[in-house]
């Protein structure tokens, strides 16, 4: 059985024979040390089965961390029976164990020709080290490059958010301009005019983000994963949507009768320029999941939520100049967008939920 064992390699049979006679066998329960941390020993344990957990004690809390598992056919104590130093860890299993137990100065006692015997296995136990050392080293490199990769990802991110401010101060800078020059509101509301509006404040940031930010916008744009369930999400997400804004006008109806919440709802009706509505709404939608992702990925926000959150006010303060409801519906429903996207990360429902609800709105006249 011990010849599994690597530090035992290049061993005779009969040498490994003797090792095997010495040894002492010893069963171990879940949840035992067989040693521990700074503590003397001279004794090498070959587990032959079950697995254990290798330990190091926290000096600030004295709690003892685990930083790896073991499991049968490999050994722990080594660099002890070889230098006679004190424990650099502590070892404890983590299911039943069973191991052999082999002892320095028995094997000085009982072995003629121990001296053979201990000069092959230091010279495995060094090469197994130098082995261990090495894949360390580069695990550390490919952590430091992960490392490297992420502050220049994150680097690119914060060109992100400075064109995403500058991408504010275009749309806030263009609704003051129609505020102070276009009194009369009417080009201000225009099909020209948003147009203009989604161009200047969302088109051009969107160019700069491309040149500047290393992401995947055609991804955003991919449909066909989750197709199945994004399309239905869109569906059962709509008629949801349109039952609560009528149930809300049947109620609201009969208390505030000269804003006609009911009459408006039910004289609902769409035209061939509704389908540009549905281009918009996909385009829109296209645009805040792209600063929702890329805002998740900033934040490192694992489950999506905060960035939700987070992308429905930007959007909001971008609306705030259309006065405090229009910032309050975009807030909300915006929220409600980002949590529709998040479920299947595909636009094609969330685009759905938008033309629908946006269309009762707007011929609501809200």
């Amino acid at each position: 059985m011990l010849e599994q064992f690597k530090i035992l390699e290049n061993l005779s049979q009969s040498q490994i024979d003797a090792v095997a006679e010495i040894c002492e066998q010893k069963n171990y329960p879940a949840d035992a040390f067989l040693f521990h941390e700074e503590e003397e020993g001279e004794k090498i344990y070959f587990l032959m089965s079950g697995t254990v957990g290798v330990y190091k004690l926290d000096p600030n809390t004295q709690t003892h961390l685990k930083f790896t598992e073991l499991p049968a056919g490999q050994s722990v104590g080594e660099l002890s029976f070889v230098d006679l130093s004190p424990r650099s860890c502590s070892v404890k299993t983590e299911t039943e164990v069973a191991v052999s137990i082999l002892d320095r100065q028995k094997l000085i006692k009982n072995v003629p020709k121990h001296q053979q015997i201990i000069k092959i296995v230091n010279q495995n136990i060094a090469r197994q080290t130098q082995e261990s050392l090495r894949s360390l080293n580069n695990r550390h490199a490919f952590s430091l490059q992960k490392q490297i990769e992420d502050f220049k990802e994150r680097g690119k991110l914060s060109h992100f958010l400075f064109i995403l401010i500058l991408g504010f101060f275009m749309v806030i800078g263009l609704e003051e301009f129609a505020e102070d020059f276009l009194p009369e509101r009417t080009i201000a509301e225009s099909t020209v005019f948003h147009w203009i509006y989604l161009i200047v404040g969302g088109i051009i940031p969107a160019i700069l983000l491309f040149l500047k930010v290393d992401f995947p916008f055609r991804s955003v744009f991919e449909i066909r994963k989750n197709f199945k369930k994004s399309l239905l999400d869109g569906l059962i997400f709509s008629a949801l949507g349109v039952a609560i804004i009528f149930g809300a006008c049947v109620v609201l109806h009969p208390i505030f009768p000269e804003e006609e919440f009911l009459p408006s709802f039910l004289s609902i009706s769409f035209s061939a320029t509704t389908l540009f509505y549905a281009f918009h709404s996909y385009l829109q939608q296209f645009f805040r999941a792209t600063i929702q992702l890329l805002i998740q990925r900033f934040l490192l926000d694992r489950n999506g939520y905060i960035s939700v959150i987070v992308t429905a006010l930007v959007f909001g303060i971008v609306h705030a100049t259309y006065g405090f409801e229009s910032m309050v519906v975009t807030l909300i429903v915006g929220t409600v967008f980002g949590l529709i996207y998040r479920r299947t990360y595909n636009l094609l429902g969330v685009s759905i939920v938008h033309f629908v609800l946006g269309s009762v709105y707007f011929h609501m006249g809200r």
